[in-house]
């Protein structure tokens, strides 16, 4: 799931900055330094506008424009990179780029792979997502994701779903608050950067509703990673807190963790000392 995401990510914006001509997608083995593990070299390359040498290094810092016309004709590059040399990063791999502007650009990683060697059928594992929560199983748990990444929707979304989660999808926030005024849910996933409604406002305008729906866990996802932005979620209203990359665990854990809290206050509401 990870490489498919590394993988689409480079192809989304290859094919975004490429107006003529063709984009590529190899890869080969090739020799590492551990041999209990294969090694694959991957490569993504465009015809594209390319990328200036001097602004090379500065495309994989979020939302940082190589060119100023870029977000104005393409959009601009968002977080996709900055997650892609994270995701490469985590698994001990580089994220390198070749450019040369006009011509194309081609990035570059090589990662390890245990071999495989076992002759067995493979039995599924099962992650265990109810850890520090014991009185709610994950098949009991409706999420809505707002997230409007289709790539980082797609892998949230089969994370959740291979652990027993029930999940919907909406691409921003504003769908997010009017699913929330036609659906039942236990939890939002709230990315911050989104069109239309940011993730901030929309946990803003959530918290406002009439009745029980303005208490609903909201878990912020997002690559920023500073104090301060974690502050600004809590600020909104924001339950709880991921970032990006996520690793399941992590994301299990703070959606538990939410509901485990939006629980523990309904019910200390209907508690009265004695």
């Amino acid at each position: 799931m990870r490489l498919s995401q590394i993988l689409l990510n480079l192809l989304d914006n290859a094919v975004k900055f490429t107006d003529e001509g063709h984009v590529e997608i190899a890869c080969k083995m090739v020799n590492g330094s551990d041999s209990k593990k294969h090694y694959i070299s991957f490569a993504v390359k465009d015809t594209g506008i390319g990328v200036a040498e001097e602004k090379q290094h500065d495309i994989y810092e979020r939302f940082t424009q190589a060119n100023p016309d870029t977000q104005r004709l393409y959009g601009g590059t968002g977080l996709g990179l900055n997650i892609t040399k994270g995701i490469v990063d985590m698994f001990g791999g580089k994220l390198t780029l070749e450019s040369v502007p006009g011509k194309g650009s081609s990035f570059h990683f090589i990662l390890p792979f245990n071999k495989f060697e076992n002759t067995e059928p493979v039995t599924k594992s099962v992650i265990d997502v109810t850890n520090n929560f014991p009185d709610v199983s994950s098949n009991q748990i409706r999420v809505l994701l707002a997230e409007d990444n289709m790539v980082n929707a797609m892998l949230a979304k089969r994370v959740l779903q291979n652990a027993g989660y029930t999940v919907d999808h909406v691409m921003n926030g504003a769908l997010a608050l009017q699913q929330l005024q036609e659906e039942q849910y236990d939890v939002v996933l709230m990315d911050i950067q989104m069109p239309v409604m940011n993730g901030i406002l929309a946990t803003q305008n959530i918290r406002q509703l009439p009745g029980a729906i303005a208490n609903i866990p909201i878990v912020a996802m997002t690559a920023h990673s500073l104090y301060g932005e974690m502050q600004n979620c809590y600020k909104a209203g924001m339950t709880g807190y991921v970032s990006k990359p996520f690793k399941p665990e992590n994301l299990f854990l703070a959606i538990n963790e939410a509901i485990k809290a939006h629980q523990e206050n309904k019910e200390s509401i209907f508690s009265f000392p004695e």
